[in-house]
C-alpha cells in the first residue's frame, strides 16, 4: 500500500484576509489501526458511524431496519441492545441520519436526523419512542448537515445554491451564506454547480465554529457562529491542483478521474477539529492505494498535529487518546471498527 509521507515540519499557509503566514507543525505520529473484535452474533455488518457516550460504544447501522443503533460496552465490546426502527409508522425513522457534532453531550440521549427534523432516542432504554426535538420548516428539509440548533437559530447545509442556510426561528426568516474562494476556479459555472460539485465539502461544527473542509481543493474554512464571518482560511500545499479538472458541458459539470480527493470527514472537539484527508486520485482510492492523514486543527486555525494512518478509513471519533474509525477489514473484506492509540503526550483539546 502506498504510504503518504509528510515532513515533521510541514509549512502551511493560513489566510485571514488573504494575507498568508506560515505555520510549523511540530507534532507528527504514525498510528496503527487495530480491528476491534466483536462476538460473531453481535458484530457490526454495515457500520457508517460510531460514537462513545460514557461507557457505551454506539455504532450506526443504517441498513438494520429493526435497530439502526447498535450499543456495546466500550470496554469489552459486549453487545447490549439495539434501538431505532426504520419505516414510515409511528416512532419510526424514514431516513435516519447520524450526526456526531450534535451528540457530544454526555447524557443518555442521542439525536438522530430524519427528513423533517431532529429526534432523540434513549440509549439506556429498550423503548422505541421517537422524541421530537425540532421539526424543520419545509424549505430546510433538503438538509445535509445540521450545524447549529439553538433557541434562536438553526443553521444547516442544504443541497441548494448556497453553502449555509441560516434560519431565524423567532422571526421566521431564512438567509443564505457562501464562503468559497472564487479565485480557485476560472469559468462560468452556476451557483448550484459551484456549491454542490466544484466546492463540495464536508461540514461540521463545535460550540463556537463551523468548519468547511473542501473535497476538491485542499482548503479549510473556519466560520464564527457568533458573527457568521470567515475567520480563518487554511491553504495547504497543492491546494488548487484540481483547478483544470472541471469540465462544463451544457448545464452539467464533470470532474476528471485524474483529479484528487482531499477532505472527506471531520470530527469536532471543544477546542478544534480533526480533519481526514485522502489526498489521492480517485483511481488510487478505488485500488486501495491511498492512506489517509488526519490533521488536528485548533479553533484559531493552527495545525497542532498530524496523524499518518496505516488503514483507509471513512470516518472516526476521538475519545480518551484513541481514534475509533470505520474501515475495511483485511480478514473479512467487509466494513469493521478499528481503534488506534494516540501518544499520551499529545494534547487533544489545546488551542
Amino acid at each position: 500500500m502506498k504510504k503518504i509521507l509528510i515532513s515533521i515540519l510541514l509549512m502551511i499557509s493560513i489566510s485571514c484576509t488573504h494575507d498568508k503566514t506560515n505555520v510549523i507543525i511540530k507534532n507528527e505520529q504514525n498510528l496503527s489501526m487495530q480491528e476491534i473484535k466483536f462476538s460473531n452474533e453481535a458484530s457490526p455488518l454495515f457500520p457508517r458511524g460510531c460514537l462513545i457516550k460514557d461507557s457505551l460504544l454506539i455504532v450506526f447501522e443504517p441498513k438494520d431496519k429493526v435497530g439502526f443503533l447498535h450499543i456495546y460496552n466500550k470496554n469489552d465490546y459486549s453487545f447490549i441492545r439495539k434501538i431505532g426502527h426504520k419505516g414510515d409508522g409511528p416512532n419510526e425513522f424514514v431516513r435516519p441520519r447520524f450526526m456526531v457534532n450534535i451528540n457530544t453531550q454526555t447524557d443518555n440521549k442521542i439525536l438522530i436526523g430524519d427528513i423533517d427534523g431532529l429526534f432523540s432516542l434513549d440509549i439506556l432504554s429498550d423503548s422505541i419512542v421517537k422524541n421530537k426535538e425540532i421539526i424543520f420548516p419545509a424549505n430546510l428539509e433538503t438538509y445535509n448537515y445540521v450545524l447549529q440548533n439553538s433557541n434562536d437559530t438553526l443553521i444547516v447545509n442544504q443541497t441548494r445554491e448556497h453553502q449555509l442556510s441560516v434560519y431565524d426561528k423567532k422571526n421566521d426568516k431564512l438567509l443564505f451564506k457562501d464562503y468559497y474562494d472564487e479565485d480557485l476556479l476560472n469559468g462560468n459555472f452556476s451557483d448550484f454547480a459551484k456549491v454542490n460539485i466544484i466546492y463540495d465539502a464536508y461540514f461540521t461544527s463545535n460550540e463556537d465554529f463551523i468548519l468547511i473542509s473542501y473535497k476538491h481543493f485542499k482548503v479549510i474554512d473556519l466560520i464564527s457562529k457568533e458573527t457568521l464571518k470567515l475567520v480563518n482560511r487554511i491553504y495547504f500545499p497543492g491546494y488548487n491542483s484540481n483547478q483544470l479538472f472541471f469540465t462544463k458541458k451544457n448545464e452539467h459539470v464533470t470532474i476528471d478521474n485524474d483529479s484528487k480527493l482531499f477532505f472527506t470527514y471531520a470530527y469536532p472537539t471543544n477546542n478544534g477539529f480533526f480533519v481526514l484527508s485522502l489526498d489521492a486520485k480517485r483511481s488510487e482510492i478505488e485500488e486501495g492505494n491511498a492512506t489517509p492523514i488526519i490533521y488536528e486543527i485548533s479553533n484559531k486555525g493552527m495545525i497542532n498535529s498530524i496523524y499518518n494512518l496505516d488503514k483507509a478509513i471513512s470516518n472516526f471519533i476521538i475519545e480518551e487518546n484513541a481514534i475509533y474509525a470505520i474501515g475495511l477489514s483485511d480478514e473479512s473484506g467487509e466494513l469493521g471498527l478499528f481503534k488506534g492509540d494516540i501518544c499520551k503526550t499529545t494534547n487533544l483539546t489545546h488551542d
